[in-house]
Order: C-alpha cells, then structure tokens, then sequence
C-alpha cells in the first residue's frame, strides 16, 4: 500500500473525509496495479476512474467554496484546474501509448493527495468550521 490514510489527514468535514479516503484508495488501486504488472487496460482504467473522482472531489470543494464565499477560491480552482490538466495530459500519453505509467506516478499522485490535503483542504475547512453554523453545515 502507497497511501495510507490515517487521522493527520482528517478534516473534520465528514463529506470531504469520506472523498478523500476514497482518493487513497484509488491511488493504492493504481499503484498496484502498476506495481504487479496488470495490463495496460486495467491501468488505463485505474488512471481514469481516479482522473474522473479528483473531477467530484474538486467539484464538491468547490461548489462549497462558492456557497460559503471562501476568500482564497480563485486560487485554489486555479490549482485544480492545473492539476486537472496534467491529469488529463497523462491520459492522453497513456492512452496514445506515447507513456508508460510509471511507479513514479503513484509516488506523484502519493505526494500530491498528502500535500493537497494539508495545504488547501485543512485550512479551507478550518475556514468553514469558523464560519457561523448556520452557514458551515
């Protein structure tokens, strides 16, 4: 197992908790599919059902972001569009043959969901749990 999930990555936020668990499994899922050899098709498929649930993942912050008027949601969406972009770059190369997955990329996508949480997520639901209760549930 890559990445592994424990308390130090709790929000707080039971909805993006639960996301993001989701999210270190499905990165554990690619890694080891890359790791035992499996097939191109299942890697292929592994990549792409986690490129799409970082899709809800974002779309879910963000769609909280807008309705509580977080500060700092322009620089984040920029974030994720950025990343959303080489997502979808290293699924083209995958998917043209042009690359290989690498056990680097897991390592990549390790790092990033760690970073990504303990960057921007805790202090975007610190910034909600702040909020009047009315308006962070």
């Amino acid at each position: 197992m890559l990445a592994q999930w424990n308390d130090t990555f709790k929000t707080g936020h039971h909805e993006v908790d639960a996301q993001h668990q989701r999210l270190f499994g499905l990165v554990n899922d690619l890694h080891e599919a890359i790791v035992a050899g499996r097939g191109r098709d299942f890697q292929s498929t592994a990549l792409k059902t986690l490129a799409e649930y970082c899709a809800t993942h974002f779309s879910t912050e963000e769609r909280m972001m807008d309705s509580l008027g977080y500060p700092e949601s322009a620089q984040h969406k920029q974030l994720r569009r950025e990343l959303m972009g080489q997502a979808k770059e290293i699924l083209e190369s995958y998917a043209s043959g042009k690359t290989q997955l690498p056990l680097k990329l897991g390592h990549f996508l390790n790092n990033w969901l760690t970073h990504h949480i303990g960057d921007n997520d805790k202090i975007f639901i610190n910034w909600v749990r702040a909020q009047p209760a009315s308006a962070s549930r």
